[in-house]
């Protein structure tokens, strides 16, 4: 019997894990230590502030993610992809994962609110573009609707950076356009790949309204953008030249990439380019940490 028990209660717990989207709460977490490690050792802060704002931002994120499945759950049982999602599956109920997403939202804010209230705006406008704008609204009715909603993307690095130092320049800017810029190719390369899904869900995403080809263009233009910024940061000595050379290798294969979706938008090919855009904007952030530490 209590064997039962403590089986049902590791698979309640594993779907409220699954519930927060673990891959992209630690991407966008990791995005946002990152940043913290960037203010280091210039800044004042105590290690103890660094992790409350931490876990603040872990549990923001976690429970935005949560919210946004409990938006999705309809679309989600009709999807492939997101079929085997704990909501699709009945492993939660709606209610239990609404309240959940709230609360663990909450709780950041909360926690925010020890050190810093004011950089509690920037984990509720990630809500709000994430899933307010985004999956509440603009997912279901446009097909540019990850544009608007890519800001969302960009607070994880702001939030760090005002939670930490109680203000914002021009360097959290940069960085969290990065990932502003970084967001549309990713998604619009999932969406070819995942075509027929998002079709049968009836989401209007641009590969389905506009076509792969023209899709491809704007993937790449995105890229592009991307590869300038990332690139101009060095130049403008913002970072060292280990990050110079190793953003340039890095910037190489994501062209590479680029340009096969560009001259062939396959799902093989656009697949392979949002699996390694994941990887990049992590590497991304991970080499300026080797920068500013080791160099």
């Amino acid at each position: 019997m209590t064997e039962t028990r403590n089986n049902v209660f590791h698979q309640r717990l594993r779907a409220y894990y699954q519930l927060t989207k673990p891959k992209t709460v630690w991407l966008l977490v990791f995005v946002g230590f990152a940043t913290g490690v960037l203010l280091y050792p210039e800044s004042s802060f105590s290690f103890s502030v660094f992790g409350i704002g931490f876990l603040a931002l872990l549990l923001s994120v976690a429970g935005t993610n949560a919210v946004t499945n409990w938006i999705d759950r309809d679309i989600d049982s009709i999807m492939e992809r997101t079929s085997k999602r704990p909501l699709p599956r009945g492993e939660l109920t709606p209610r239990a994962a609404l309240l959940f997403g709230l609360s663990t939202f909450s709780s950041g804010c909360l926690l925010t609110a020890l050190i810093s209230p004011r950089s509690i705006l920037f984990l509720i406008l990630g809500f709000l573009f994430s899933a307010i704008i985004y999956n509440g609204y603009l997912k279901r009715r446009s097909p540019l609707n990850i544009i608007f909603a890519s800001p969302a993307g960009m607070m994880p690095v702001l939030f760090m950076w005002h939670f930490l130092e109680q203000k914002l320049n021009m360097t959290p800017l940069l960085l969290g356009f990065l990932v502003v810029l970084w967001t549309p190719s990713h998604i619009w390369s999932l969406a070819i790949f995942f075509a027929s899904d998002y079709g049968k869900a009836k989401i209007p995403m641009l590969p389905l309204v506009a076509g792969e080809a023209w899709t491809a263009r704007v993937i790449a233009f995105f890229n592009l953008l991307l590869v300038f910024v990332s690139s101009w940061l060095s130049v403008i000595d913002f970072f060292n030249r280990f990050y110079f050379l190793s953003v340039l290798a890095l910037n190489a294969v994501l062209l590479t990439l680029t340009i096969k979706v560009l001259l062939n938008p396959a799902p093989v090919n656009s697949f392979r380019l949002f699996k390694f855009s994941s990887l990049y904007l992590a590497l991304l952030f991970l080499i300026m940490i080797f920068d500013r530490l080791l160099f």
